[in-house]
């Protein structure tokens, strides 16, 4: 028994491997309009989770208001410092596949104008990274919280084999 737990456990955390946390350019609508993006796929959570741990994220830098309204998070003037003193307003908008436990982000920064674009690469880079971190970030969290639910069940199981 034991065996076999511990062989789905370590297929859970292979799963994690396989599922390589991409970060790409794209075109999503969001409340403002269709804007360019970068999008990402986050692994075995629910939407909920993510747009928690999204807005507070986005709490983490200065700015005016975080707002959710829906499926879209909305941070207005956010202060990001490694960019100057210029605030920006970010559009995340998130869509949920059940059967597959993921969450689909997508990202749109406004810079005062214009939208972050693939031109203006140190802002692009900047972006980029801190979403990859976040969504890696999510995913192994909630991998670690489903091996320790695992871990406590065959704790259980174990401590009913001896008693029988």
């Amino acid at each position: 028994m034991k065996k076999i737990i511990t062989i789905s456990l370590g297929l859970v955390a292979l799963s994690l491997n396989a599922q390589e946390v991409k970060v790409k350019d794209s075109n999503e609508k969001f409340s403002s309009g269709s804007h360019e993006c970068l999008k990402t796929t986050i692994y075995y959570v629910d939407k909920d989770k993510v747009m928690s741990e999204w807005k507070s994220k986005l709490n983490d830098f200065k700015d005016e208001k975080v707002s959710r309204k829906g499926d879209e998070i909305f941070g207005d003037n956010v202060l990001i410092k490694d960019w100057g003193n210029n605030p920006v307003d970010i559009y995340s908008v998130f869509e949920e596949d059940k059967d597959k436990k993921t969450v689909t982000m997508a990202v749109a920064v406004d810079l005062g104008g214009a939208y972050l674009s693939g031109s203006d690469k140190d802002k692009h880079n900047y972006m980029e990274k801190l979403i990859k971190d976040f969504a890696v970030k999510i995913s192994k969290k909630a991998v670690e919280e489903e091996l320790n639910t695992t871990e406590k069940a065959l704790s259980k199981l174990e401590g009913e084999q001896k008693d029988l």
